[in-house]
């Protein structure tokens, strides 16, 4: 069980060593890193936390509810529509002014090498990643019970497709590939999106035809 964060720690060095294995992840930092970058004690750092995994464990817990919670603020709501899913993908273009934009989501990158991490880590990861499928979905089902997409368009399956994107576009920033990549990618999920609300017209126009 992972052990509470004692309030001696500042909030600058559990912010640092959070920042530290969001750019590097788990297994390319190590104690010493932590050390040298927060000042902070090796005895005491075993002592609060039980050691490197379990201190990584809490700073998922950290990433989850501060970085998270404020880049899903757009999906919270399911009556911001289509307008909160648009927005929530579009911070992935803002690298100057989002902390996602520059370094991706340090869940995503942790759910890449999974295998490789034990059980906590896999639920927490896990638990994240129907967190916000749960999200899109239940904004998704909104805009349809609310006759703002089409009912033949399956809600489950558009978000299923939607988290897969954040995947990837997360794993892109990461990369460090060239921008326009991040830029297309995050095009091609506006126009899927467009393509939900046209289907809903389409399906509307042929339906007063009939009529």
């Amino acid at each position: 069980m992972t052990q509470k964060t004692p309030c001696v720690l500042s909030e600058t060095i559990l912010d640092k060593m959070m920042l530290l294995f969001w750019e590097r992840g788990y297994f390319n930092t190590s104690i010493q890193d932590l050390i040298q970058t927060t000042g902070f004690n090796r005895a005491a750092l075993y002592k609060t936390f039980g050691g490197k995994h379990g201190l990584f464990v809490a700073m998922l817990q950290r990433f989850r509810s501060r970085v998270v919670e404020e880049a899903t603020k757009p999906l919270i709501d399911p009556a911001e529509g289509m307008d909160g899913i648009k927005f929530f993908f579009q911070q992935f273009l803002d690298c100057n002014d989002t902390m996602i934009g520059a370094y991706g989501c340090l869940m995503v990158a942790t759910a890449s090498n999974l295998p490789s991490h034990d059980p906590v880590v896999v639920s927490v990861v896990e638990e994240f990643i129907q967190h916000l499928r749960g999200m899109l979905y239940r904004n998704l089902r909104w805009q349809q019970s609310e006759k703002r997409l089409g009912s033949e368009i399956n809600v489950e399956v558009a978000a299923d497709f939607l988290v897969g994107n954040l995947v990837g576009l997360a794993t892109l920033v990461r990369s460090g590939l060239e921008p326009h990549m991040v830029a297309n990618h995050v095009q091609g999920v506006m126009s899927f999106l467009s393509s939900l609300a046209q289907r809903k017209s389409a399906s509307q126009h042929h339906l007063h035809i009939i009529t």
